[in-house]
């Protein structure tokens, strides 16, 4: 389903897979990974406001990205 606990656990899973896809060297797998997490996490934040774990949850996710970003060489988007 799509309860809020089932979307957070997809997000994690998302992290995960991309933090795999970084240990493999495969950066661009896991900025996909990583923005899919993202965007659930802002689906959370529109259905469940700006509580203190969607926040977190929102600031690793940007966190994650923008390191990305940065391996990729795009400065500006990190």
């Amino acid at each position: 389903g799509d309860s809020p606990q089932v979307l957070r656990d997809l997000s994690v899973s998302f992290d995960k897979v991309g933090n795999i896809e970084l240990q493999l060297g495969d950066v661009p797998a896991a900025k996909t990974a990583s923005m899919q997490s993202l965007a659930i996490r802002q689906q959370l934040q529109t259905s469940l406001g700006d509580s203190p774990q969607v926040l977190r949850d929102l600031s690793v996710s940007f966190d994650k990205v923008g390191n990305i970003e940065l391996q990729l060489g795009d400065v500006p988007a990190a």
